[in-house]
């Protein structure tokens, strides 16, 4: 995959059933409700958003019960910022309503940078509030071991008798034990169950059916015990056992005598006090067993704090939990029309439906007719800010019968995505019966200037009446706007996880147990070296034959077809050294490191394939002996065919190389662009052979038409593609060094903070004093200024274009943050230290080349370094220029570690 062949991505993507995102990344993927470790997930933050981009998801909000811990937050929130995904954390929170428990949502916002929400955790307000959740947590796990106690005691033996198991007296500490770092749940208590049933029946499913065997310990989603028809869901148990309505004797948690007081607040309370700690914040009504008419009564009771509905609960959908969405989703439209006719029309609707509903009694009634009367407050409440939705899969990871994390837009998707998933409709991808209106947007972004010779060329496009616009970057992306109520099957939303069918159930389906053939042999397997001689063998041999078969003269007929490879190997391999930076490429990287040998074999064979239809069929069949046309009687005719054929030619097997789209149409046009210069080579070829008195001058020519062909269209793919080679290595290190030197501003940061009354810039250049001080106080700030110094030591002596780029960006920063970048680096002179960090395991056990690379390179490193630092200094620093020579070397003493050198 890491060979970014499309035809090869698509072959993964399909084996690991993943929809195929666009190359721009721009696609509407997203889950506002899902879980990981902490609470009842079964991933841990860093998985969680790792699963979350191979699936091509952008944006996610994870929930966590009753509070959430920094160390959590802090994970998901570092994680979420490596993978560059929009990640957000919501916290939830029980309360009574008329005799049901409302969950309630709450998901701050508004917070600058990606670790905004750690300094939001850290205020003491929110300490003391998280302090009230864990003891709701706490009270909740206490309810959970009383319906432990429950299932011993009232359904254990018919669980022993339903499933043919000999369950035991199920343990407290063993359940403890299985639940890890989450918040003991109900959920884990379900899972528990369902893995001791799981360990019971594993003996008789490997003994009575021809399953595979599983450890006996081992209890993952995708064990096999989960695939056998005797082994209940998790979410059966906790339906046929563990609900509030088959413990009759246990008493509801929030009947507890010592409930804490945030599970003793009424709706009004809680969503009052959550916004009072934080006033920019999303508050979500879960729609888990509410009807209409409790959606009504919350909305006017909070006075518009609630902000956002969850219109759409995969889990909640997949266990019946939803009952009015369709009346919830118009009861939102109406109040978000800002028209009190249509409102109340719609409430009185609602009034006289509802009134014969069981459980609707006079004082509901009584409460409905107050909210009627009250229309133009009520509706007052979301004047200014619109009552929103939200749709999320609840995933856990732990149930097949519920749906997998992550939902997406179709109309996001490239075509092929698409046309997946709608053929794959109803099995591996589901449309949801909730649709959302979007638009696309372009947002046009001017060429950064470090871009170097694009800018320069968008800096003249601009003064150019009509082509302006060329000299802008255009960006896509797309804009949500509001959810409605579809039919499944004219959605516009899809789910990205299925409901897999066990493995069990596929062979009753199929009636028969298909064998396991083992997989044949295939070339993939064979030795490189092997296969690139192999692909060159291949496509010389037509080639070769070719020529020596068409061919009068020795030079072409014996020759012709090395010449002609001679011009694709010899383009690609300077295309590949000049796009990495040519005579100034890091001086550790030998020229050959640059070439992909196995795209120049590819090349290569198809480029043979080529002399045939070129040299044979184009030229001398058709133009030469059916039309009578050569380059001296028609010469702007016969390389005008001959380059658009072989346009058509490269076009053709770029597109079944599986090529991206880019590559398929430039290789044509590259053709169309040789035209002029191959009837340039014809004339010099033909004005130097007429000056050395070379006879049959039009022959010759005719004899290497094709040939010189060749020459001008790789020559035109030598420039484009090479400049394509450089603008893409450009853009890598630019996003390299940046990422780089935020780590070390925000090092810089730290150190500003841990000494408020001293200049950190002069402690920096004094001597080692600060070094030691700092790793005294917090010895890992010094362990990131050696990892990052060691990154842009191998950045400067291996990336190509590193040097080019590191110059472009000292240009454009001023003297104080260049001085931070390059005295940071004087961390490279702690031998010792480093030494042993890379013998202690931090590039792993295969520690000699990296320890060699640094020990012998560090000093040129920061010599050369320096002298750009010197040399390219901006005009504007002029006024305080100061070498910066000597920064880097100290007296001999300072630094003992110098020695070991």
């Amino acid at each position: 995959v890491s060979s970014g062949k499309p035809r090869v991505v698509r072959a993964q993507l399909k084996k690991y059933h993943l929809l195929e995102m666009p190359e721009e990344w721009n696609q509407v993927a997203f889950d506002e409700h899902v879980h990981d470790v902490n609470t009842t997930g079964r991933k841990s933050p860093t998985h969680l958003i790792m699963d979350a981009w191979i699936k091509g998801i952008r944006s996610l909000t994870v929930i966590y019960y009753n509070q959430v811990s920094r160390e959590a937050a802090e994970e998901l929130i570092r994680a979420a910022s490596i993978m560059d995904i929009q990640v957000k954390i919501g916290i939830e929170f029980l309360t009574g309503f008329r005799g049901k428990k409302v969950s309630l949502i709450w998901v701050p916002r508004g917070f600058s940078g990606s670790l905004g929400f750690l300094d939001f955790l850290k205020a003491p307000r929110i300490e003391e509030f998280m302090e009230e959740g864990k003891k709701a947590s706490r009270l909740s796990q206490s309810y959970t071991l009383k319906l432990l106690e429950s299932f011993n005691v009232n359904h254990l033996d018919s669980v022993n008798e339903k499933f043919g198991v000999q369950l035991k007296r199920l343990r407290e500490s063993d359940f403890i034990s299985s639940v890890g770092q989450g918040q003991a749940s109900i959920h884990h208590l379900g899972r528990y169950i369902q893995q001791c049933i799981a360990q019971q029946a594993g003996k008789r499913v490997e003994t009575d059916i021809s399953l595979e065997p599983v450890a006996v310990n081992n209890f993952g989603a995708d064990s096999a015990f989960d695939s056998t028809l005797s082994i209940p869901d998790i979410y059966d148990i906790i339906e046929d056992y563990l609900r509030p309505s088959k413990n009759p004797k246990l008493p509801d948690i929030l009947e507890n005598p010592d409930l804490p007081e945030i599970l003793s607040l009424s709706p009004y309370e809680l969503v009052s006090r959550i916004k009072s700690l934080h006033s920019n914040s999303n508050i979500t009504l879960n729609l888990c067993e509410l009807k209409v008419e409790d959606v009504i009564e919350l909305l006017y009771d909070c006075q518009g704090l609630i902000t956002h509905l969850e219109i759409l609960n995969l889990k909640n959908q997949v266990l019946g939990r939803e009952y009015d969405k369709e009346l919830i989703i118009k009861l939102q439209t109406a109040i978000n029309s800002g028209n009190v006719i249509n409102l109340k029309r719609y409430l009185s609707r609602m009034l006289e439906e509802a009134s014969g509903r069981e459980g609707f009694d006079q004082e509901r009634h009584g409460k409905l007719i107050e909210i009627i009367c009250d229309i133009p407050r009520f509706q007052s409440f979301y004047k200014n800010s619109p009552l929103k939705s939200c749709i999320g899969s609840d995933s856990t990871g732990r149930s097949r019968r519920v749906y997998g994390m992550g939902l997406v837009l179709v109309e996001s998707l490239p075509k092929r995505a698409r046309r997946e998933l709608y053929r794959l409709q109803n099995s591996s991808y589901t449309s949801v019966n909730v649709g959302v209106q979007s638009c696309i947007r372009h947002t046009l972004v001017p060429v950064d200037r470090t871009m170097g010779i694009q800018w320069t060329l968008a800096s003249i496009l601009k003064s150019i009446p009509g082509l302006s616009r060329l000299s802008y970057r255009k960006k896509t992306d797309w804009k949500i706007k509001d959810y409605f109520p579809e039919s499944g099957e004219k959605g516009n939303i899809f789910t990205l996880g299925g409901i897999q069918k066990t493995r069990a159930a596929q062979k009753l389906d199929n009636h028969e147990d298909v064998p396991q053939r083992p997989a044949p042999a295939s070339p993939r397997y064979l030795n490189t070296k092997l296969k690139i001689a192999g692909k060159i063998a291949i496509g010389f041999i037509p080639a070769f034959l070719t020529f020596f078969l068409n061919q009068d003269w020795w030079l072409l007929a014996y020759f012709g077809a090395l010449i002609w490879f001679a011009i694709t190997g010899i383009r690609n391999i300077i295309q590949s050294v000049l796009g990495c930076g040519g005579i100034n490429r890091p001086s550790l990287v030998r020229w050959n490191n640059y070439v992909r040998w196995d795209r120049l074999a590819d090349s290569l064979m198809y480029t043979g394939f080529s002399v045939p239809l070129l040299d044979y069929l184009v030229k001398t069949m058709l133009l030469e002996r059916s039309m009578d046309m050569t380059v001296s009687t028609h010469p702007i005719i016969v390389y005008s065919v001959i380059s658009i054929v072989n346009g058509i030619y490269l076009s053709s097997h770029n597109f079944f190389r599986g090529l991206p789209r880019a590559a398929i149409i430039g290789n044509f046009f590259r053709s169309i662009l040789a035209i002029p210069l191959a009837l340039l080579f014809n004339s010099l070829a033909g004005g130097t052979m007429a000056l050395m008195g070379v006879l049959a001058i039009d022959m010759i020519l005719q004899q290497w038409a094709a040939i010189t062909s060749k020459l001008a269209s790789d020559t035109v793919a030598g420039v484009i593609e090479g400049l394509a080679d450089r603008a893409q290595f450009i853009r890598r290190r630019i996003l390299d060094y940046r990422s780089k030197f935020n780590h070390l501003f925000n090092t810089y940061a730290q150190l500003e903070i841990l000494f408020p009354l001293d200049d950190v810039l002069s402690l920096l250049e004094s001597n080692r004093d600060l070094l030691e001080t700092i790793e005294y106080e917090k010895r890992d700030m010094v362990n990131i200024i050696i990892v990052n110094a060691l990154d842009l030591q191998y950045f400067w002596m291996y990336q190509p274009r590193a040097r080019g780029v590191l110059k472009q960006l000292f240009k454009r920063m001023t003297r104080d943050e260049r001085k931070v970048i390059l005295l940071s680096q004087h961390v490279l002179f702690r031998e010792k230290q480093i030494s042993r960090l890379l013998l202690d395991g931090l590039v792993g056990r295969n520690f000699s080349r990296a320890l060699s690379f640094y020990l012998d390179h560090w000093r040129t490193y920061l010599e050369e370094l320096e002298y750009m630092a010197d040399k390219y200094q901006p005009a504007n620093d002029e006024p305080h220029k100061r070498s910066f020579s000597n920064l880097f070397y100290r007296p001999e003493e300072d630094y003992p570690d110098k020695a070991m050198n």
